[in-house]
């Protein structure tokens, strides 16, 4: 089975990454997911964490984008954007992930675990930020 394990994850974020993870395993297998069932969920970090750039930032952003060489767009750390909040539930959404379980020990150590139902299947990247926006470190990715 597929898994992500992480360390570190404070006391204080382990049950809303349990209400979380409960959420998108739930939602997903009944294929319901919303937007603002998860916002509820993740509270300040929709604000906090996710990009939401101001109408210039994002035109300054456009601007590097397109005055950047195609063959470095993808590699140019100052064009790199953390997740927005729309497209990382869109990646956690159509993602061809099962998720099964989560398991967080006292000392703030876990894991997702998760079957993949493609190969390669997305939300790979989105199923690690789930544990990321809660203050916790990823420690080992194991899926294909």
């Amino acid at each position: 089975m597929a898994s992500v394990r992480f360390r570190d994850l404070p006391a204080a974020n382990t049950q809303r990454l349990r209400d979380l993870f409960t959420y998108v395993k739930t939602a997903k297998a009944e294929e319901r997911i919303e937007a603002g069932e998860i916002a509820a969920i993740l509270g300040e970090i929709v604000e906090n964490r996710f990009w939401n750039p101001t109408p210039d930032e994002l035109n300054d952003w456009q601007t590097r984008w397109m005055n950047t060489p195609v063959e470095q767009r993808f590699t140019d750390p100052t064009l790199d954007t953390p997740w927005d909040f729309e497209s990382w539930v869109e990646a956690i959404e159509s993602a061809e992930i099962a998720y099964m379980n989560l398991q967080i020990h006292p000392n703030g150590t876990g894991t997702i675990e998760f079957e993949q139902l493609a190969m390669p299947s997305g939300g790979l990247e989105a199923t690690e930020e789930m544990v990321k926006m809660f203050g916790a470190t990823i420690t080992e990715c194991d899926y294909l």
